[in-house]
């Protein structure tokens, strides 16, 4: 039944629900960040989809469901891809620390390095581009020693 939607048709009733959902929740829209993301996510809203699945990232990684955490921050970059702006860069710094924190605790030294050295990299490719950018690295960097 769902497969016979036309795509457009099911990207326009995610959005819909997704919109309903969040607006329904209110202030409590980290308890169910995880549909929220997915939803905005099908309905091709990427910024409001990357929102929500850095707050699942965060909130699984806060509760030590780490593979979880990890899918979200990995569907999160994939979404941002090269950031083009300081807000896409934040929220991609704030994946690769979340990620990069969720490795530590699983033991992965490598990983774990290969991301905050990833997040002080973009980082810091950026402190050239203004004032708010060099905040932006000066707060991957310490967070990564965090």
């Amino acid at each position: 039944m769902y497969a016979a939607i036309p795509p457009t048709r099911r990207a326009g009733l995610h959005g819909r629900i997704a919109k309903a959902l969040e607006e329904a929740a209110g202030a409590e829209r980290e308890q169910i960040c995880e549909r929220l993301a997915f939803h905005w996510d099908q309905g091709g809203d990427r910024e409001k989809a990357v929102e929500f699945l850095l707050m699942a990232g965060e909130k699984a990684r806060r509760q030590y469901v780490n593979e979880e955490a990890v899918r979200f921050f990995q569907r999160a970059l994939a979404l941002l891809g090269e950031p083009s702006a300081p807000e896409g860069m934040e929220m991609q710094l704030r994946a690769l620390a979340g990620m990069g924190k969720v490795h530590d605790v699983l033991g992965r030294p490598d990983e774990m390095e290969r991301c905050f050295r990833r997040a002080i990299e973009l980082a810091w490719s950026w402190t050239g581009r203004g004032r708010r950018s060099h905040r932006c690295a000066s707060a991957a960097v310490s967070r990564s020693t965090a």
